[in-house]
Order: C-alpha cells, then structure tokens, then sequence
C-alpha cells in the first residue's frame, strides 16, 4: 500500500484508489477501463451489491506478493493486518479464498461510504510488514 505519510506507519486512507486503505467501486454493470479492475459494485442506491466484495489482501509472506510490487522503486510498503482484529469487528470480516489471498468484506448489506469508513476505522491495526 501507499504509506499515509514520510514515516510509513500508517498505510494512506482513500476510496476509489488502488494500493491504499480503500476499495475502487462502480456502478454494478459498470465496464472498467481497459487495465482496470473494480473490487465491489454498488446499486443506485450506493449499497454493496455482494457481501463476497470487498478489499483484496495478500496472506503474508511477502513472497507471496507480484515480484512488480517489491520494487522499492514503486514507492509502496507492505502494511499487514492481523485477521484476528476483524474477528470481533461488527462491520467487517476477513474472508480467506486461497491460501495466498483474503478479502475484507462487509458483515450485511451497507453503502459503500458506511464500508469505507469502517476499513478507516481499522487504520491502527496495520503494521508495516518487515
């Protein structure tokens, strides 16, 4: 993720965009740019349409990232976060799909700005992975 300042402590909070604390969403039956990918859909009324989408982790190792993204040249850290710290959380849930892969996703139907403002709600819970 993109760090949220010059010490990297935090990872950078923002919806819409890849590689930060947030999700990149459309319109559901919304085609996304060539090259692009959409991790949740909404309905007109801004609800997320499938309780199955949500924000995409990498199980750490880091080995287990694109070779692309440990590049200290793109400027992104590796942030973890601990799935136990979503066990108790109300809003959220760590859904593992893989043995590699995992999803933040909404615990019931909410607007996508409720859901982001619950993965800003876990801000303090990453670490930067060593």
């Amino acid at each position: 993720m993109q760090p949220d300042d010059i010490n990297a402590i935090r990872p950078l909070v923002m919806l819409g965009e890849r590689n930060t604390l947030g999700v990149r969403y459309a319109l559901e039956g919304t085609q996304p740019p060539k090259g692009q990918l959409y991790d949740v859909f909404i309905d007109v009324n801004d609800f997320i349409i499938a309780l199955d989408q949500g924000m995409s982790l990498v199980i750490p190792p880091k080995t287990n990232l694109h070779p692309t993204l440990l590049r200290t040249s793109s400027g992104l850290i590796c942030f973890s976060i601990p799935s136990d710290q979503l066990n108790n959380n109300r809003h959220l849930q760590f859904f593992e799909d893989s043995y590699k892969h995992a999803i933040i996703i909404p615990r019931y139907s909410m607007r996508i700005s409720d859901y982001y403002d619950h993965l800003v709600d876990t801000e303090p819970y990453w670490k930067v992975e060593p």
